[in-house]
Parts: C-alpha cells; structure tokens; sequence
C-alpha cells in the first residue's frame, strides 16, 4: 500500500475482530510519480487532464482577464495615438538581360534573382539616400519636413529621420519586382518619395555602372602594362639561366646520371651479398672454434684443396687401426706405424684448415675494399643527380613563373577588350514598372488591426497566465497529486466547510449538522477500512505539514464516525504545545480553557506530574480525566500546555498507558503536532500502527510534503493514506471511492430525501 514499515501484531484481540492481519493487496501498493489512476482521464501534457487546465483556469480566470484587458487596452490606445499616415509604393522590374551579339561578361551585372538582394540593399543605403537627397527642390524638401514641424520634442526633425524610418524595400514573392513603400503624413509627399526613389534609383544605378567601368578600364589598361614587364623580364631570366646551366640538355643529362645510379646501386648490392657470405663463413668457424666442434664439419673447409682426399686416407687408417687392435696389442710395429700415419695425415688436415680460414680472411678484406669503393661511386652518382635536379627545379620554377605571367597578361589584355566594349553597351535592366499613387485614405492609425491584435493577446493572457501561475504553483491541489506525484494513496476529501462556524466544525458528525460534509468523513471512514490491513485494536496518528491544516477537525469527526459504527474509540489529544481538542468538545455554556486550564484541570499532563501508576483502566482513574463525548466515544485530554513535550513521549508510563487503552479500546486516535514543525510525531509513531496525514487544499508545497512523508517512512508506522482537507466543491474528485463528486452528491441527495 505504502512505502511505511509494516508494524507487529499488538498481542490484543478485539472482541469481534480475530488476531489476524489482512492481506496487503497487489492493487494498494504504493503508486509512483507519473503513474495513472484507474478511471483516470487520459494526460495531457504530462498528468495534467483538460479538467486540471480549466480549474486552472476558473481559479485565476479574473487575473488573465484583467492583464488582457490592460494590454488590449494599451495596443488599442498606442495605435489610436499615433497620428495618421498614408502609405503609398512603387514597382520596379529588374528584366532579364536581352540576347548580344557578343557573349561579353559585364562589369556591372543586374540580372539573377541572388542580385535582387543586393538592390535592395542598396536601395536602403545611406549612399542611395544622399543621391535621393540631392535631387530634391527646396519646395520638395517643405513639402516633406512641414508636417513634422516642431514635434512634441519642440525640434523639426531632419529628411533622413522622416523618410528612413518610414521606408521599405522588398520583393514580391515568385518575381523579378521590387517595391519601393513610402509613408508619411502628406499624401502627396509619400507619394513623391517613392516615385523618387524607383526612379532615382534606375539614374543611380548608370551612374555607378559607367563610373565603374571606366575605371574598370584605367585601372585594366595599368595592369596590362606592368604585367607586360613582368612577361618581359622573366622570359630573359629564362634565357640567362639556360645558358649558364646548359638547361637545352638537361634531360639527356639526367637519364645518363640515372642510368649510373641505378647501375652502381645494383654493384653495391652484389658486393654486400658477397661480404655477407664470407662474413658469415668466417662466423661459422668462430662459432665452430667456440664450442670446440670440427671444422671439417663447415662444408667451405670440408671441400678446400686436398682435404677431401686427406679425410678419405684419414678414415681408411682409422679402420685399419680398428682392425689390428683385435689382433694386436698398443706396442706391437704395425700398431705403432698405423697410429705415426694417422698423426701425419691430421697434422696436414690442420695445416689445410688454416690456410682455407686465411683465404676466407682474404676474400672478406677484398669485398670489405669492393663495397666501399661501390658506395663512395654510388653517394658521387647521386650527389650529381641531386644538383641536377636542383637545377631542374630552379628552372621549372622560373618556367612557371614566365608561363603564369604570360597568361595573366593575355587574361587582363582580353578583360580590357571585353570592358572596352561593354562601356559602350547599355548596361542596365531596370525600369519602373507601377508608379506610385496618391493615397485617399490614412494606412494608420489601424483600428482594426490594432483590435485583432488586442483580441489576441488578451486570449493568450486570459488562458496562458492562469495556466501558467497554476504550473508554478507547487502547491497541492488535486486528488492526483496525492497518487501520482506524492505516490501515496488517497484516503479521502474534505470539502471546505462553507456555512459551518468554526466552533461548530469538530463536532459536526457528533452533532449530526450538514449532513453532505458529514457523508466525507464517512466516506473516509470507508476507505480507511477498504485500504488499511492492521487488525483492531489499532492506534493511529493524525498528523499534517503545518498548523491550521485541519488535522484536530478531522481526528474529532473521524473518531466520532468510527464510533458510529460500533467500535469503541478514544481520541487523545497528544498536541501538548498546543491543546484544542478539550476546547473543542466543551459545552458553549461552559468555560474554556485555551490552554490555560484551572488548578483542578484533568488530563494526561496532570496526571504524569501526579506520579500516579498505570490504572488497570484507564476510564476510572479520575486524575486522567477521560471524559464521555458520546457513545463509544471518549476523549483524553492534554490537561494543559507543555512546551517540552518530547520529554514524556520517553517515559515508560506513557507507553503502557497506551497499551492499557488496547484493552478497552478499538481505536485509540492520536492528534499530534505537525511533522513538518517539531519531532513530536515522529516520536509518537513509535506507538501507533497507522498514520493518517491532512493535508489542506493549496497551503503547503508537494515538495515539504514528500519531506515530511519521507521522515515518517523511516518510523514503525503504517501511512494508512492521506486525506485532502478543505478541497472546494468544484475540485472535488470525480472518481473518488465514495461518490462521483460533491455536485453529483447534492444533486441525489435531493432525490432520496424527495423518495
């Protein structure tokens, strides 16, 4: 149902409840942010329903009404103030270029649709402007600047701050067309400025083109001529590098010299392939000699001269030596004449081995002496193709260089002509298309623009700034920010008590007044029953977040209505700082205490400061002073106020008072200060199997909530739900567990009572 921790059976069996604990069903377990109700609208926009958005709206609806009407007001009054004008334009078409006989590239181009912008920038230029400026007789100049004479400001403002700001510039859509709007208070001078500006700019633009073009053609003809001498002097440098280099043979030269230098290169590696090859014989032997191994092994020196034929002798003797030892002793002629020849012939072998190592040594000086050689020709060789090639780049470069300067001066010498020629063709395509016309009636003030507008921003303000101050605001405010964003379940909703005095609110179901608010409680009694799964006996704390959220108001009606239904309950008014529950159940013709009760006053406070031990029952001990508000329903008052009321809550009597009160209770209801405020809650969590939280339409944030709820999820408690206190009738939930809202229940009320 809940993230609380589930507590232990009391040990105590009601007398009509067996000691048994309900199964927590899969449906109450605790729902998370963002998840959706049963019988929930579909979201919109996250949880919010169209239904949140138009309480929203009802809520906050004279705020919008008010900031739209004050902003529709000021757009119409700005508009109405501003003096009138007349707007006029002219069209200005931009053709494309007719066919010539030459296919010359112009200096100046107006054709393509990418130009358009840039005429258009030119026609909002200040440079356009002067051109414009100067054209004007001072009799048009009048006309423009009288009817701004000695504006509010008390100065006649200039021709560029009446005619700028009242300019525009733009193409029609899909053409080659360009408007020119002008607007002013005269319409004869709005007129004027717009003809003047097409027409002038047709003027501006040939001026610009031949001013251009000739000097296009100065500054063509200069180019020509110094890359003329640029041509000149780098075909001599040409010429003298070629004679001091020999440059005309310059290709025979390198394919002689590569030629050289491939062939040397392949002499070097011959010659190093040779000296690798003795060098590795000769470390063969080395390596032979180190590990004391048989030279006659190494195939080089197993063929070398006459020692095949000497190891052939040497192993015939070897044999016949291997013969005579069967028949002969060591000393015996043969013996001996066998073993003389045997040393004779290994003396030679040895000799025959040296002189095969001593001609490998020579053989690996000779190819030591060959490579050098072959590298010191070959590093001569490529020293001669480097500098040749150096003299072949020196020489591309210059080439280059000549080449580059001879096609720029062709490329200038052809631009000249091609300028030449245009400078006498006519070079441009722009005609006044649609004059400009006088304007009969003023372009503004525009009312009815200026209506729609307003229209318009007061709709967004009238719905946007309620909706918008509803989404910031992060107080609760529905039923489903109980479920889906605080994830806990919603036990029930208390409507405001309109009509109700406030004296009168904690005993309404005691008193059996207004009955529709009195159908809430029972209807929360309801859902306590359907959704809590601790057995009675049971106690449960009645907590909220802050003060004056109606918690007391809610534990004196709700422990009443449990009382109705036949269980015997006892409300304790465990609120010490504050007491109000004794308050609240006096008579009106008696005396309250507010807190400051009499010397004789009775109560739990003046019980513990009489050291008196836990009464067997608790009912008949006169110093506690439980006092009978009704059938099954009783009342444990504070006796007075206590500013360090933690201190009790430690003491072994309170507890086993409470556990005494299980013997002659069903339900014991615990008012406590709010968890938000001081720890005293969460203390007295200790002693109670369930919690019930109240919490008041659009008081506290959801954020503090979840704090406290947090804190209390960390006690032995039970949070049974939380139930929604003073919820106007128009926010009531239409698919609450008792009914289909407040509306809905006055509506059959009427009717039954009618049966």
């Amino acid at each position: 149902m809940n993230r609380f921790n589930l507590p232990e059976s009391n040990g105590h069996n009601s007398p009509s409840q067996p000691l048994m604990r309900k199964p927590k069903p899969e449906s109450q377990a605790l729902a998370k942010p963002g998840s959706k109700s049963a019988g929930a609208l579909l979201p919109m926009f996250g949880n919010l329903t169209p239904r949140d958005y138009f309480l929203m709206i009802r809520e906050r609806w004279y705020w919008g009404l008010l900031a739209g009407l004050l902003a529709a007001a000021g757009i119409i009054y700005l508009e109405g103030s501003k003096p009138e004008m007349y707007r006029t334009e002219a069209a200005l078409l931009f053709e494309p270029r007719p066919d010539r006989v030459l296919n010359i590239e112009q200096v100046v181009d107006t054709d393509g649709a990418g130009q358009l912008n840039n005429h258009i920038e030119q026609l909002r230029s200040a440079s356009f402007f002067n051109f414009v400026e100067s054209s004007l007789t001072e009799e048009e100049r009048g006309r423009i600047i009288e009817p701004y004479r000695e504006t509010a400001n008390g100065r006649t403002p200039s021709l560029g701050a009446i005619i700028r700001p009242n300019l525009t510039v733009q193409i029609r859509r899909n053409t080659s067309v360009v408007t020119v709007g002008a607007s002013h208070r005269d319409p004869q001078a709005a007129a004027l400025i717009a003809d003047r500006f097409a027409r002038n700019y047709i003027e501006f633009n040939l001026d610009r083109s031949q001013t251009g073009t000739q000097s296009a053609i100065v500054f063509l003809q200069d180019q020509a001529a110094d890359l003329r001498r640029e041509v000149e002097e780098a075909e001599r440098d040409l010429q003298r590098y070629r004679a001091d280099h020999n440059v005309a043979s310059l290709q025979d030269n390198q394919n002689v010299i590569q030629q050289r230098v491939n062939s040397m290169g392949g002499a070097v590696i011959s010659a190093q392939v040779d000296r690798l090859n003795v060098e590795t014989r000769l470390n063969k032997v080395d390596e032979f000699r180190e590990n004391g191994r048989d030279l006659t092994e190494i195939g080089y020196i197993q063929q070398y001269g006459s020692i095949p034929a000497l190891l052939r002798e040497l192993d015939d003797l070897q044999k016949e030596q291997d013969q005579l030892n069967e028949r002969y002793l060591e000393n015996h002629p043969r013996m001996q004449r066998n073993a003389q020849r045997i040393e004779s012939v290994k003396r030679v072998i040895d000799s025959n081995i040296e002189s095969a190592i001593s001609e490998l040594r020579s053989q690996y000086e000779v190819a030591q002496a060959r490579e050098r050689d072959l590298n010191r020709e070959l590093e001569e060789a490529e020293q001669a193709s480097l500098e040749l090639d150096s003299i072949a780049v020196n020489y591309r470069i210059i080439e280059r260089q000549a080449e580059t300067a001879r096609r720029s001066y062709d490329r200038v010498l052809d631009r000249l002509n091609e300028t030449t020629i245009a400078s006498q063709l006519d070079n441009t395509n722009i005609r006044v298309l649609d004059t400009a016309w006088t304007p009969g009636t003023p372009s503004e003030p525009n009312m009815t623009k200026a209506i729609i507008q307003g229209g318009l921003v007061m709709s967004v303000l009238f719905f946007g700034l309620p909706i918008g101050i509803g989404l910031i605001d992060s107080r609760l405010k529905a039923s489903w920010d109980v479920e889906e964003e605080l994830g806990v379940t919603l036990l029930g909703e208390v409507p405001k008590l309109k009509g109700v005095k406030t004296k009168d609110r904690p005993t309404l179901v005691l008193e059996g007044k207004q009955e529709e608010e009195c159908e809430s409680f029972r209807g929360l009694f309801s859902s306590l029953e359907l959704h809590s799964y601790i057995n009675y006996p049971k106690t449960i704390l009645i907590t909220s977040t802050v003060p004056r959220e109606g918690k007391s108001v809610i534990s004196n009606n709700l422990a009443a209505t449990i009382a109705s239904h036949g269980k015997r309950v006892l409300i304790v008014d465990a609120d010490f700082r504050r007491p109000s529950l004794h308050d609240y159940n006096t008579p009106i013709n008696q005396s309250k205490s507010k807190g400051k009760p009499s010397r004789d006053a009775k109560g739990y406070l003046p019980w513990i400061d009489s050291g008196e031990d836990v009464p067997e029952d608790p009912r008949q001990c006169a110093q506690l002073g439980i006092r009978e508000l009704g059938e099954n329903l009783d009342l444990l008052p504070a006796g007075r106020a206590d500013k360090r009321p933690t201190v009790h809550f430690q003491k072994d009597r309170f507890t086993n008072l409470f556990k005494a009160f299980k013997h002659h209770y069903d339900v014991v209801i615990v008012d406590s200060p709010p968890v938000g405020v001081f720890p005293d809650a969460l203390m007295l969590s200790r002693l109670c199997e369930e919690t019930i939280y109240v919490c008041r339409f659009n008081k506290v944030p959801k954020g503090r909530i979840q704090a406290c709820l947090d804190r209390l999820s960390q006690s032995e408690t039970t949070l049974a739900g939380v139930v929604l206190n003073g919820l106007p009738h128009s926010r009531a939930s239409t698919y609450s567990y008792y009914g289909y809202g407040y509306g809905e229940n006055r509506k059959y009320a009427k009717e039954y009572a009618a049966a």
